[in-house]
């Protein structure tokens, strides 16, 4: 009896909504008068109690039209107090923070605040940071800003990047951690520049307008990660951009690598992707055949490359080498990125992404490193793991040259994760890490074991079925 009393009790409120009977206060907005309770509005926020019978006690016509609120917005945000069922899209989410800042709402905050952590998509991704600046939302904050870091390339490309306020743009550009080639960010600033000259009906095919949008924004592009070829189109396509009382002449000592050169403007700290990766997601690619040992031992060169692509994000941990060599002298491991173009599989702008030296003291048998700064794995990209040995090898009939060890070139890892093999090389195994939050039943769907038994039973229910 006491349940259904109380269920009955919250659907009287929740008739309250929107109804006019009984209102004792109205919103004045955009042309409406919206009705509603003091009594709900106060046992909800401690600011209505002010605005009704406090230091700031209006009349029972409040004006809203001064809030930067829209209609349906303020509706949703009554619908949050009355009903607790409420109806967020991308359109009213704003208004309905607005309100829920200044009502001193943490209830409504976080719920909104959930809404967007599940609704952000590439496209998207900037408006939800946007948001999550402007009202502190903290998680959501780390979320969009490890999304825009992996996927740089598509979001710089986004509407919504274009949209970008000057002072997020401005903490955007400064992050180290984008995973994008600098030329795609000095694009990116390009276009939000023509953007804002457009906005402001200002002529976009003048450089000095976009440099007066950008103003000094253009000091945190990385110059010292641009090839030559890069950083001329950049200054010849754009005659005005940049200064001559300095900034030219610091960009030519970038893109020289004049290591004794600091600039004073620019920001020269190459970008670097690193992110914090989840323990509990960590997986293993091992290239190690079943059949460990072969007839043809591999002979080892001076430098040895192991060459791979990889179909999906994955954040690179470590790595393990499959060598038995009686040596002593350091061994160095270089990571280098090598971007393509899809159409001729044309390789350039290779750069180095890490590297590290092995000290043996006689023997190294599946020697693993762990890096100290995690490396993203990205899609469309090629990575070479280079290993050099500082002793050459003068005997070619020394059986210490030899892996006999069979290296599969292609593996299938969790699933849906596939890395090709270009070169043997002595990598053995990848220690890795998911960057998604795949569940368990994703990996039921992308396993093809799944759908090979789903098609057994279909096949065997059909047997069965023209059987009878």
């Amino acid at each position: 009896m006491a349940f259904n009393n109380s269920t009955q009790k919250l659907k009287n409120i929740q008739s309250l909504y929107l109804n006019e009977d009984g209102a004792d206060v109205f919103f004045l907005l955009d042309g409406e008068r919206i009705p509603g309770h003091k009594i709900i509005l106060t046992a909800m926020s401690d600011y209505y109690k002010t605005m009704f019978y406090g230091s700031l006690r209006e009349d029972n016509n409040i004006d809203m039209n001064d809030s930067n609120v829209s209609v349906e917005s303020f509706k949703e945000f009554l619908k949050f107090i009355y009903m607790s069922e409420p109806n967020l899209t991308m359109d009213n989410i704003d208004g309905v923070l607005t309100m829920a800042k200044r009502s001193l709402s943490e209830d409504i905050l976080n719920e909104c605040e959930q809404f967007l952590k599940n609704s952000v998509t590439i496209d998207t991704m900037f408006f939800g940071y946007q948001l999550a600046l402007l009202y502190d939302l903290k998680q959501l904050k780390n979320i969009c800003k490890e999304e825009i870091c992996v996927h740089a390339e598509s979001v710089l490309k986004s509407a919504s990047f274009l949209k970008f306020p000057f002072e997020h743009f401005q903490i955007l550009i400064e992050f180290d951690t984008l995973a994008c080639e600098e030329i795609d960010m000095f694009n990116a600033c390009i276009n939000w520049a023509k953007a804002a000259c457009r906005q402001n009906n200002l002529d976009v095919l003048n450089a000095v307008n976009l440099r007066d949008q950008l103003r000094d924004l253009v000091h945190q592009i990385r110059f010292t990660s641009m090839t030559k070829e890069e950083a001329a189109s950049c200054i010849g396509d754009y005659p005005g951009l940049f200064l001559a009382n300095g900034e030219l002449q610091e960009i030519i000592c970038m893109i020289g690598h004049n290591n004794a050169y600091q600039p004073k403007q620019f920001n020269w700290t190459p970008r670097y992707f690193n992110l914090k990766y989840n323990k509990n997601q960590q997986i293993e690619c091992s290239r190690m055949s079943n059949t460990h040992v072969t007839d043809s031992p591999y002979q080892v060169k001076h430098i040895e490359t192991t060459r791979f692509t990889c179909n999906r994000h994955v954040i690179l941990r470590g790595i393990s080498c499959d060598i038995q060599i009686q040596i002593s002298t350091p061994i160095t491991v270089q990571i280098n990125e090598i971007k393509t173009v899809e159409s001729t599989n044309e390789r350039y702008n290779q750069r180095l992404i890490g590297q590290f030296i092995l000290n043996p003291k006689s023997e190294v048998y599946e020697a693993s490193i762990t890096l100290d700064k995690v490396i993203l794995i990205r899609p469309n990209y090629i990575y070479d793991i280079n290993i050099t040995f500082e002793t050459h090898f003068q005997n070619p009939n020394n059986p210490d040259m030899y892996s006999n060890s069979i290296l599969k070139r292609k593996m299938r890892v969790d699933h849906d994760i596939v890395f090709n093999f270009r070169r043997r090389g002595l990598v053995s195994r990848l220690s890795l890490s998911r960057f998604d939050n795949k569940n368990y039943f994703q990996k039921i769907k992308h396993n093809p074991k799944t759908w090979m038994m789903l098609a057994v039973c279909l096949g065997a229910g059909y047997w069965y079925w023209k059987r009878c």
